[in-house]
């Protein structure tokens, strides 16, 4: 076995596929629980770079965490845009 790096990845696909592949009432479980938990973090910059994750991940599930915490959607939208894969 031989450890080499990946040329490139995509840190963000798995997480959307899952998310996808929910039905619509795991989807609004997820949404309801993760949200809340992210309420509790208290470092705005670190919540909307989690939240630009989850929208990276999923356009839909970023945007419905993004609204759950109050933040602004246009903003997160606009750092996930920043991210490369």
């Amino acid at each position: 076995m031989q450890q080499a790096i990946i040329a490139k990845t995509d840190n963000f696909e798995q997480a959307g596929v899952y998310y996808r592949s929910m039905t619509a009432q795991q989807q609004n479980d997820l949404i309801e629980d993760l949200g809340n938990d992210l309420m509790q973090v208290n470092n705005d910059q670190v919540r909307q770079t989690m939240l630009s994750y989850f929208y990276r991940a999923d356009a839909d599930y970023g945007k419905r965490l993004t609204e759950h915490t109050k933040d602004d959607v246009a903003m997160i939208q606009k750092m996930a845009e920043k991210l490369t894969d």
